[in-house]
């Protein structure tokens, strides 16, 4: 997670062994807004597969990703799986 001066600026699902999924990734934010931490405005980068090959790395927003789970706008492609 990215926070500058106590705000929740990103989420990231980079992490050093485990890969989270989407889903996984959609959980966290679950959790975090029933504990009333503000997605607006928040990022979302996640690996998500467009169908065969390595996954997209993806930027979402987070209020869109809530709502609609992997069916989120993706922002912008960042790149393939790292």
């Amino acid at each position: 997670m990215q926070v500058t001066d106590g705000v929740l600026k990103m989420i990231t699902a980079k992490s050093g062994h485990y890969m989270p999924t989407p889903e996984n990734t959609l959980q966290l934010i679950k959790q975090l807004a029933a504990m009333k931490v503000p997605m607006k405005d928040v990022d979302v980068k996640l690996w998500m597969s467009s169908g065969g090959g390595r996954p997209d790395t993806v930027i979402v927003d987070a209020e869109d990703f809530l709502q609609n789970g992997t069916n989120a706008t993706v922002k912008s492609k960042v790149g393939t799986f790292e």
